[in-house]
C-alpha cells in the first residue's frame, strides 16, 4: 500500500528527478503534492470497451469463478486494482479483494481493507479506506465508500482534508459525505471542522467545493 498516499515530498531526491510541469504541481505551503502516476492515462475510451485482465502469483478457476493469489493485479483500460487475494465471478460479473487493496483511476487513489467492484456497473465498495484526489490535493478517509462508475462517491463516517499525510491542522468530519464529480461539489452531514484538533463549527448540512470551479457558500482555508 502507498502509505504516503502518492505524496511527493521537496526534500526527496523523487522530487528531483520529476519533469517540470510535475514540480509545478508540488505546493510550497505544503512542502510538496499528490502526483497521480496515470494522470497521463487515455480516457477516451469507455471502460467497458476494455478486457478485464488479472494476474497473480497463483490462480484457481472453477466454473466461472477464478480465485487469485500474491501479488493480485487487475486491470481494464486506465482503471487499476491490486490485492493481496481476489475472487472474481465472471459469470455474476462482480470481483472482491481482499488485504491492502489499492484502486487507481486518472486522479483517484483509494486504499482500503477488502473491496467489491461490480464489473458490469462499474460500482466499487470498500470498508476502512482511505483515498486521495490528486488535482485538488483532498485527501480522507471512511468507514465506508461506495464509488459509482461516474466518480460520484458516498462516504460514511468520514473526515477530510487537504493537509499533507499525517498532518491535520485543519479536517472535516462527518457522519456521511457524498461527492459529486459532476458538479464539484460535495455534501456533508453532521458535520464538523476542526482546526489544531479543536472543533470550531458544526452544521447539520454543509456544502463545499472539491475543485477550483467558482462556488459560493463554505469555502476552505488555504
Amino acid at each position: 500500500i502507498p502509505v504516503k498516499l502518492d505524496w511527493v515530498s521537496h526534500e526527496t531526491g523523487t522530487a528531483a528527478l520529476m519533469a517540470e510541469d510535475q514540480r509545478a504541481l508540488l505546493s510550497e505551503r505544503c512542502g510538496g503534492g499528490y502526483i497521480d502516476p496515470l494522470a497521463d492515462s487515455d480516457q477516451s475510451r469507455d471502460l467497458d470497451e476494455f478486457a478485464i485482465e488479472a494476474s497473480a502469483a497463483r490462480s484457481e478457476i472453477e466454473g466461472g469463478v477464478a480465485t487469485f493469489e500474491g501479488g493480485v493485479i487487475i486491470s481494464q483500460g486506465y482503471r487499476r486494482l491490486s490485492s493481496d487475494r481476489a475472487i472474481v465471478d465472471r459469470n455474476e460479473q462482480w470481483a472482491e479483494l481482499q488485504e491492502n487493496v489499492v484502486l487507481r483511476e486518472p486522479g483517484v487513489l483509494l486504499v482500503s481493507d477488502k473491496a467489491r467492484v461490480d464489473t458490469e456497473s462499474g460500482q466499487s465498495s470498500m470498508d476502512n479506506a482511505r483515498f486521495v484526489f490528486h488535482e485538488s490535493h483532498m485527501r480522507g478517509g471512511a468507514e465506508s465508500v461506495i464509488r459509482e462508475d461516474n466518480g460520484d462517491m458516498a462516504l460514511a463516517e468520514a473526515s477530510l482534508t487537504y493537509c499533507p499525510p499525517d498532518n491535520n491542522n485543519w479536517e472535516l468530519s462527518a457522519d456521511s459525505i457524498e461527492l459529486d464529480a459532476g458538479t464539484g461539489l460535495g455534501t456533508a452531514r453532521k458535520a464538523t471542522l476542526e482546526v489544531a484538533g479543536i472543533p470550531v463549527l458544526y452544521a447539520p448540512w454543509l456544502r463545499f467545493p472539491m475543485d477550483d470551479r467558482r462556488a459560493t457558500g463554505f469555502l476552505w482555508p488555504s
